[in-house]
C-alpha cells in the first residue's frame, strides 16, 4: 500500500496541536477527518493555525479556551472546516 492510498486520520489533542497519524495510533486524541496523507496535510496547512515552531499546527481556540466545553466548540468548528474542505477537494 503506498503512503498516497493509505487512511491516515488527523487528531487534535487537548493541547489544540493538531497532527495527522495512522488511525491505530490516536492514543486518546479526538479524530476530525480521515482519508490520505496527503489530502490531510493539505487540509492541515490550510485550515490549522501555524505555530511559532516551524511544523507545529494548532486547532484555533482549542489552547486559549478556558473550559472544556469551549475546546470541544472551537474543535467542532475546526473538524466542520476541515471536512468542508476535503470535499472540495
Amino acid at each position: 500500500m503506498t503512503t498516497e492510498s493509505a487512511q491516515y486520520a488527523m487528531i487534535v489533542w487537548r493541547n489544540g496541536g493538531v497532527e495527522i497519524v495512522p488511525p491505530a495510533d490516536e492514543g486518546g486524541a479526538i479524530t476530525v477527518a480521515t482519508g490520505s496523507l496527503q489530502a490531510l496535510e493539505k487540509a492541515r496547512v490550510v485550515k490549522a493555525r501555524h505555530g511559532y515552531e516551524k511544523g507545529v499546527y494548532l486547532c484555533p481556540g482549542v489552547p486559549e479556551a478556558d473550559s472544556d466545553e469551549q475546546a470541544l466548540e472551537a474543535l467542532k468548528e475546526f473538524a466542520d472546516q476541515v471536512q468542508e474542505y476535503l470535499t472540495r477537494e
